[in-house]
């Protein structure tokens, strides 16, 4: 129920409520909830602020290629965006390319 009023509320609300949601993700300490505040992220009507998502996820993308992973984290990722991977247009594929390297170390 939570995800749907987030998604909604950036939806109607514009920057403000786009910029108010990516401040709670960024503060969220429970994994369950900063996802489905991420996911309202993609919500937004405006194409400034998909792109604005879009240029965050890339910088999420570098960080995530030095992490080290666990497969249920891994699966998270790649569920999150094969959901989220029209929203995310070129960044969908830029994901999918890092998870390459993390599938790699897992495998070892």
């Amino acid at each position: 129920m939570r995800a749907a009023v987030y998604c909604y509320g950036v939806k109607l609300s514009g920057y403000e409520g786009w910029q108010f949601v990516y401040k709670r993700y960024k503060n969220e300490k429970i994994a369950s909830e900063a996802e489905k505040l991420i996911e309202s992220l993609a919500c937004t009507n405006e194409p400034w602020l998909l792109q604005r998502f879009e240029d965050k996820i890339d910088a999420l993308i570098s960080s995530i290629e030095s992490s080290f992973f666990t497969y249920f984290e891994l699966n998270q990722i790649m569920a999150f965006v094969k959901e989220k991977g029209s929203a995310l247009e070129d960044s969908a594929q830029a994901f999918t390319i890092a998870m390459e390297r993390p599938c790699k170390t897992l495998d070892t």
